[in-house]
């Protein structure tokens, strides 16, 4: 688990007091055909807490990697040790049922909806009690009003949100936007441009100025969504788009 230690070092240099790890070995997202049974996912959390400290708020992205509750419920019930703030996704995303139950039975919050759509695929989802933490995806739920009306209705239940940002400068923007006005979002998506290995994140934008501070990142102070375009890079990528639409 060297890899993780140096993770954990890395993010605190950066500035970090919140981190969530992708510990998948199946499900949709499984990288390159990695498999493994649901005890290393536990022993990757295991590590991670213990290289990142017990200050660091940890959250754990299993990708629908569950086919059934007992099963998400057992990992749940093994990770809580190590203080995890929510467990995502561990069941296929309109498994409602099985949501439900999971909920109600995990020690760990349970985070969902990265890939609902509108305020009425969420309201399906609050109204049976699946979720004890919110996860709008602002580009995919229907922009920033319709990700605005998921957060009030969250409200009104008492959950946390913390959406799905995962893509772009300008989605991390946007998620920086919805989150000065939702008082329970305590934490949205966040990869720096330098780690990020793609280069639609690291050359769409000429300036992002979400800057670190104390561990906040700190809204921007310009108009608008506060960042500006590569307009050659997005002629670039766009260009690059058709050819691979044909």
């Amino acid at each position: 688990m060297t890899s993780i230690a140096s993770w954990a070092a890395r993010a605190r240099e950066l500035g970090f007091t919140a981190a969530k790890l992708e510990a998948t070995f199946d499900g949709p997202y499984a990288h390159k055909g990695l498999h493994g049974p649901d005890e290393w996912i536990v022993e990757v959390v295991r590590a991670a807490r213990e290289a990142a400290g017990p200050e660091m708020t940890l959250m754990v992205d299993v990708q629908y990697a569950f086919d059934s509750v007992e099963r998400a419920l057992r990992c749940a019930e093994a990770i809580a040790p190590f203080d995890v703030f929510f467990l995502e996704t561990p069941l296929w995303v309109d498994d409602l049922d099985g949501y439900a139950e999971l909920a109600r039975r995990s020690p760990v919050r349970i985070a969902q909806g990265e890939w609902l759509t509108t305020r009425h695929e969420f309201a399906a989802l609050l109204a049976c009690g699946g979720v004890q933490v919110v996860q709008p995806d602002i580009g995919r739920v229907g922009g920033l009003s319709e990700a605005l009306e998921v957060t009030r209705m969250a409200a009104e239940r008492d959950l946390l949100v913390v959406p799905h940002a995962w893509k772009t400068g300008i989605s991390v923007a946007v998620a920086a936007h919805l989150a000065m006005v939702t008082p329970q979002m305590p934490f949205f998506e966040f990869l720096p441009a330098e780690l990020c290995e793609a280069r639609l994140r690291k050359e769409l934008l000429r300036d992002e100025e979400l800057t670190f501070r104390d561990g906040e990142l700190q809204p921007p102070q310009r108009p608008g969504l506060g960042l500006e375009l590569d307009r050659d890079a997005m002629a670039e990528f766009a260009e690059a788009a058709r050819r691979v639409a044909g």
